[in-house]
């Protein structure tokens, strides 16, 4: 995979101990979601994209406006794609049983 060796261990090493800690300091990533790499082996592959969802994101209206906790839209702020989590996690979770069922896990 050509990658760095002394950059990805690093890397594995700072993402479980930010794991240990239960806080991603460098991205933010909800502490349920952080799992140390404690233990290997691992395994690498290069892939292609074939299904993109977003679980979080920026909530939106029906006009692509972001809209504040209150539900209030923010003036001239619009997204769309990937950045508007909300209008993809609905579906993705709906997929996501659909497999768990097909495969039984």
């Amino acid at each position: 995979m050509h990658l760095p060796v002394d950059n990805l261990k690093k890397t594995i090493k700072r993402y479980s101990d930010l794991a240990h800690q239960g806080q991603d300091k460098d991205f933010g990533k909800e502490s349920f979601r952080l799992v140390p790499l404690d233990k290997g082996p691992y395994y690498g592959a290069i892939l292609g994209g074939r299904l993109l969802a977003t679980f979080d994101g920026l909530r939106i209206n029906s006009n692509m406006q972001v809209i504040r906790e209150n539900g209030s839209a923010i003036k001239g702020l619009y997204v769309a794609g990937n950045c508007s989590g909300d209008l993809t996690q609905l579906a993705f979770q709906a997929w996501q049983l659909v497999m768990r069922i097909l495969l039984d896990v």
